[in-house]
């Protein structure tokens, strides 16, 4: 590797960052758009509710999935026993970028076409971690703290958050830092 190499992987990466601070931003938004549209929106079933107990000041959902046009979700937003999730989809209905805050950190996603994970943004453990994926959803970069195994020991480590890890198409391995 040389530098070359390290300088185009240093341009790919600022160039990742600007994309997921954007997408961010982005689901951000949604989720306050969403949220208002929902809190002041006149429907009739929010009337009806009001009638009946006109006390009532909140709206709760454990879930709340927002179609387009043709019905076809492309927004979804749920809570479980592990978090908040926000899902936003493609016109196709598929999957392209996930917010989540669960127990272990926040994380964010962005999904290809076909919803194959290209990159991940998470804070496990309040330890920072960017994953980039290939177009099969291998994992070949790594930047940050990360939990490794050792195969043939079985033993763990937990890399600190300025780690680099390159891998290659079949997941391993190929060079690390420090």
């Amino acid at each position: 590797m040389n530098a070359n190499d390290i300088e185009a992987i240093g341009e790919r990466f600022t160039r990742l960052e600007r994309e997921v601070r954007l997408w961010k931003r982005a689901a951000t938004a949604t989720i306050v758009l969403l949220v208002a549209s929902v809190a002041f929106s006149p429907t009739p079933r929010m009337r009806e509710a009001r009638a009946a107990n006109s006390s009532a000041r909140d709206f709760v959902v454990r879930s709340l999935t927002v179609v387009d046009d043709q019905g076809t979700p492309r927004a979804g937003l749920g809570s479980g026993k592990d978090g908040l999730g926000l899902v936003l989809s493609d016109e196709k209905g598929t999957g392209r970028a996930s917010l989540a805050a669960l127990k272990d950190g926040p994380s964010l996603a962005l999904l290809d076409e076909q919803g194959t994970p290209r990159a991940g943004l998470g804070s496990g453990k309040n330890e920072p971690a960017l994953v980039l994926y290939d177009e099969k959803g291998t994992r070949r970069a790594e930047f940050g703290s990360a939990l490794l195994e050792e195969t043939r020991t079985g033993a763990t480590e937990t890399t600190g958050p300025s780690s680099v890890r390159l891998f290659d198409k079949d997941g391993k391995t190929i060079w690390r830092a420090p």
